[in-house]
């Protein structure tokens, strides 16, 4: 996260980039229309990096007409693949903004890209600062809740304010949810002429097929699952505790990895779950398990879009949602909050309060019915067609040709 790279002052040189261009060589033989530049912190399990390699393969079309490099920060285990036409520089950045903005912009000075494009906080100020270095626009796609993620750490507010600098001086910002483009236009001043809302592309027949094959555990009648890092955004604590109370049948399966397994486990022992409670790790192919479950169930504090709750619906599945910061309303077209001990039906599944156990409890109840859950399930995979992945894949398209269009020119917010 961007407050951890804050607080890093180390004047270290930029690594060796390696690349699929460079061990190879030399350039391509085909002559391209020019160069552009992808940047992301990682290819490491998550729903911003799975959208960016989703964004990529379907960008296809269009961009095979340019020579197109794709920067990783991080030096991270790859969950996701990206199309074999891209150059891959691997950067060792380590988290740190600092090292970002050194070695991302000797990689911009270097090519001379026509564009930069990136994903994610960290990885968007530095492309800011790469495209400056090498006179072009810059196109920045924000992913989270930027004011609840830069929350923490001993210098929030220098984060925000290098943040706030930053996506101001872009050319266009991406924002995941119309939530988010309020935030980015009244917490961090960005123009709102400037901002497009895009949802996450959804490849609903890829999902389903995926669904099909079989699944890396088994998944047992009742079982509710959840797929989310084992980390404090995601609020785990709630569903095991709203599991426990609620007594139904199954288990709570969690896919995800992260810092917070111990302690989940240990809440899961004192609630009395003991092996109900399954956290076996990030799997392959989350969909085959998914698909199998009765219940989705998501307790997160904040999201920018909800990848895994659009998934779960275009399985069929009926969700169980906090109504957090900014999307899940949002998705399952839910127009008022739910108070206390609440719970909202909505096209696909349940919305209830951020941290209310006790209607999360209550709403897994109401799902122990199977006439609601059918019907549910079937809300949802209507409703998730809006969020379908050619028409968005189709508006990155759209953004990347404007802001081509409209180059570097002397003056503009890149130069």
């Amino acid at each position: 996260m961007l407050h951890n790279d804050v607080e890093s002052s180390e004047a270290d040189e930029p690594a060796l980039l390696r690349s699929e261009t460079d061990r190879a060589g030399g350039k391509s033989a085909r002559a391209p229309s020019g160069q552009l530049l992808f940047v992301v912190n990682s290819l490491a399990g998550g729903g911003a990096e799975r959208v960016f390699s989703t964004v990529l393969a379907g960008l296809e079309p269009m961009l095979r007409r340019f020579e197109v490099h794709v920067a990783l920060l991080d030096q991270e285990p790859a969950a996701y693949s990206l199309p074999e036409w891209v150059h891959i520089h691997q950067l060792d950045c380590r988290g740190s903004l600092v090292r970002s903005v050194r070695q991302l912009s000797a990689l911009a000075g270097r090519l001379r890209p026509q564009l930069v494009f990136s994903f994610l906080t960290r990885a968007n100020v530095a492309a800011v600062a790469a495209a400056r270095r090498a006179r072009c626009p810059v196109v920045i796609s924000e992913r989270n809740d930027t004011t609840a993620q830069l929350s923490h750490g001993r210098m929030p507010a220098l984060a925000r304010a290098i943040v706030r600098l930053a996506y101001k001086r872009a050319d266009s910002v991406i924002a995941v949810s119309s939530g988010l483009h309020e935030s980015l236009a009244g917490d961090y001043g960005v123009d709102p002429r400037r901002i497009t809302v895009i949802n996450n592309p959804v490849d609903v027949d890829a999902i389903r097929s995926a669904g099909e094959q079989p699944p890396s555990i088994e998944v047992r009648p009742g079982d509710v699952v959840m797929l989310a890092r084992l980390e404090p955004q995601k609020n785990l604590p709630v569903a095991i505790r709203a599991f426990a109370a609620s007594g139904v049948e199954g288990r709570l399966v969690i896919l995800g990895e992260g810092s917070l397994r111990q302690e989940l486990r240990a809440i899961g022992d004192s609630c009395g779950l003991g092996d109900r409670l399954v956290m076996p790790g990030h799997a392959a192919n989350p969909f085959a398990v998914l698909s199998r479950a009765s219940v989705f169930m998501l307790t997160s504090r904040h999201e920018g879009f909800c990848n895994s709750l659009v998934e779960a619906m275009a399985l069929g599945i009926p969700v169980l949602a906090s109504d957090c910061r900014f999307s899940p309303a949002e998705i399952l077209d839910v127009e008022r909050s739910p108070g206390p001990g609440e719970v909202i039906e909505g096209q696909g599944g349940l919305l209830v309060a951020v941290d209310d156990v006790e209607a999360f409890t209550s709403g897994l109840r109401m799902l122990a019915d199977p006439g609601l859950r059918a019907r549910l399930g079937r809300l949802g995979e209507q409703r998730v067609q809006a969020f379908a992945a050619p028409a968005q894949i189709a508006r990155y398209g759209d953004l990347i040709a404007q802001a081509l269009a409209s180059g570097a020119r002397p003056g503009s917010r890149a130069a």
